[in-house]
């Protein structure tokens, strides 16, 4: 794993290499975050390569600091799958969460989430709503 670091920019690149008898798997990611007053931003791409499947997926995420404690997020993420059967799977995923920390190690998450793309035959793409609590330790 490689991070470069300044000011307003982060770049990094991870790979991985898992090559056993079950199966081999090769992951390369590259990541990057960067500051334009008021937003952040966090853009990632992974590959991954197996011995029946390669797939890719990305993210990218902007964070707004209303306050201190209080964000709001926006993110698009998306995967891509080719199986070694015929076609080709396509997820994608929109999220807009509020996060509150009202103290240290505790944080409220309340979001709407969305997904489409490829689904198989009488699936659905489901919408979300959710509420969570969350406490680090």
């Amino acid at each position: 794993s490689l991070q470069h670091d300044t000011d307003l920019v982060q770049l990094g690149l991870a790979g991985n290499l898992n090559d056993r008898a079950i199966g081999r798997r090769r992951l390369l990611g590259l990541f990057g975050g960067w500051h334009t007053a008021p937003l952040s931003w966090l853009a990632e791409l992974a590959f991954i390569d197996d011995r029946s499947a390669r797939s890719s997926a990305w993210l990218l995420e902007a964070n707004w600091q209303v306050a201190q404690g209080h964000d709001l997020k926006a993110t698009a993420e998306g995967a891509r799958a080719r199986n070694a059967a015929p076609g080709t799977l396509q997820r994608t995923r929109l999220s807009l969460v509020y996060e509150a920390t009202p103290r240290a190690w505790v944080q409220l998450r309340a979001g709407v989430r969305g997904s489409g793309g490829d689904v198989a035959p009488g699936a659905s793409r489901p919408q979300l709503g959710f509420v969570e609590l969350h406490g680090f330790f």
